[in-house]
């Protein structure tokens, strides 16, 4: 009897699934649950789009933003360590150095010892790695931009002053020093707005 159920409960299952996936290829509209108040949830959606925007914008797929971001702040610090350049691209060791790796293999940096530190490297762009930011400049990447709109959503009917003193904190959030810093050394800006344009924006 146990197996019987099993099996029962296995075929319920695979129905199940064979029905949400019909719904979702008609069309129907996908609950994101508990992610849809999640703010990272939402960033991280951003970010794909804006990685499938530059792709389409350079046209090719072997340039991510992240390594045109490498790219550009080695250019424009050149012999710059590989531990400033993780400050500036807010990186840790554990991604930054796979990344690095991957542009030495295909010969776009230059790692090179430092004489009086023989555990830090001084980063450089080769020849062939200030040909390919040039191309990049060429294919419009300069002025390339992402405009992302967030939200912070109450109940209806919530008390006005407790909508204005949570746009408020949210506000002073957005504009703290360290926020902006944070947000300026990812090529972002932050725009705040007030209840009254969201509404309006919204409608």
């Amino acid at each position: 009897m146990g197996r019987s159920n099993g099996a029962a409960g296995r075929v319920s299952t695979a129905d199940a699934m064979r029905a949400g996936q019909e719904s979702h290829r008609a069309g129907a509209a996908v609950h994101l649950g508990p992610l849809g108040d999640l703010i990272g949830f939402h960033l991280r959606r951003a970010q794909t789009a804006s990685f499938q925007a530059f792709a389409r914008r350079v046209g090719r797929t072997d340039l991510s933003p992240g390594t045109f971001a490498l790219l550009t702040l080695i250019q424009h610090n050149p012999g710059i360590s590989q531990t400033a350049l993780s400050h500036a691209d807010g990186r840790d060791k554990s991604s930054l150095t796979p990344a690095l790796n991957a542009l030495a293999r295909r010969g776009l940096i230059l790692r090179q010892r430092l004489p009086r530190n023989r555990r830090t490297y001084a980063l450089s762009l080769t020849p062939a790695g200030g040909r390919v930011l040039a191309a990049l400049a060429e294919g419009g990447v300069p002025g390339f931009a992402v405009a992302a709109w967030y939200a912070v959503l109450a109940p209806k009917g919530t008390p006005k002053p407790i909508v204005d003193k949570l746009s408020k904190a949210i506000a002073d959030a957005v504009n703290s020093p360290d926020v902006k810093q944070r947000l300026a050394t990812l090529g972002n800006v932050s725009v705040g707005s007030n209840p009254a344009d969201t509404k309006a924006y919204i409608a």
